[in-house]
């Protein structure tokens, strides 16, 4: 005993539509996770932002000059780090010395 296999034919224009309607999806759930990783990252990258301060943001906050504020950091006076190229302050290091200015003046 034979078993004969039959073949359906599907339509080609359904077949297309299935496979765009696949696409449509995949793409879609790709935006997604990829808005909420480039989310994630922005907070992350933000809630840095706030912890640490580049040297021109600090000098403004004291009020005082680039080369007054270097000097500070050589000094030991104002605490830094240097992850790369920039210098980072902590926002605590700011808060610690502008207090201690204010401690000063009474």
């Amino acid at each position: 005993m034979t078993t004969k296999l039959t073949t359906t034919r599907v339509d080609p224009d359904r077949r297309a539509a299935s496979r765009d309607a696949f696409v449509v999806a995949t793409e879609a759930l790709m935006a997604d996770v990829a808005a909420e990783e480039a989310a994630r990252i922005l907070a992350e990258q933000d809630e840095l932002a706030r912890e640490y301060l580049e040297l021109e943001r600090v000098a403004r906050i004291l009020h005082i000059g680039m080369t007054k504020l270097r000097r500070l950091i050589r000094t030991g006076q104002i605490a830094s780090f240097q992850p790369g190229k920039k210098i980072l302050v902590p926002r605590t290091e700011v808060i610690r010395y502008a207090e201690g200015l204010l401690a000063g003046r009474r």
